[in-house]
């Protein structure tokens, strides 16, 4: 199956899958030039930003989770971001803004940022992260299709 196959049960949708999955391979070449334009997609190319940032969202919980468990610490959560600070810099402003977004994520911060930045962040994070982002987004699709079913969402 490659990136953008869906089955004939997937619930996910294709144009903000391949949308998504463009943004989090562009970070992972860690080249702003790439990683910018990619991002732009989401309000150009017919996709539903809710819907891309919830899909960002549950492949970061997802991660998160199969590093760390259902419960994470605030510090694995901090030397996750330490870990790939480095990286993540190469494509985002502020990169301690992926801290931030894994505290919310994990109901450990004080305060929310803004939706769009968060799925930015996020989505770097996944590309700076991800040593095969293709092979982990290919295994993972099938986690977010049950997640949107689970849900109950029509997106």
């Amino acid at each position: 199956m490659t990136l953008s196959a869906a089955t004939a049960n997937d619930h996910v949708d294709d144009n903000t899958w391949k949308i998504v999955t463009g943004i989090i391979l562009a970070a992972h070449h860690m080249d702003p030039r790439r990683f910018v334009p990619a991002l732009t997609r989401l309000g150009e190319d017919g996709a539903d930003a809710w819907a891309a940032g919830f899909y960002v969202s549950v492949l970061m919980f997802l991660l998160v989770v199969d590093l760390f468990g259902a419960a994470p610490s605030v510090e694995d959560l901090h030397q996750l971001y330490v870990g790939n600070a480095k990286q993540l810099k190469t494509v985002v402003v502020d990169p301690q803004a992926l801290e931030q977004a894994l505290l919310e994520m994990f109901g450990l911060a004080e305060k929310q940022m803004p939706y769009g930045r968060k799925t930015a962040v996020m989505a770097a994070g996944l590309g700076v992260m991800l040593d095969q982002p293709r092979r982990w987004l290919r295994d993972a699709r099938p986690r977010l299709a049950e997640a949107i079913q689970t849900a109950g969402l029509g997106i």
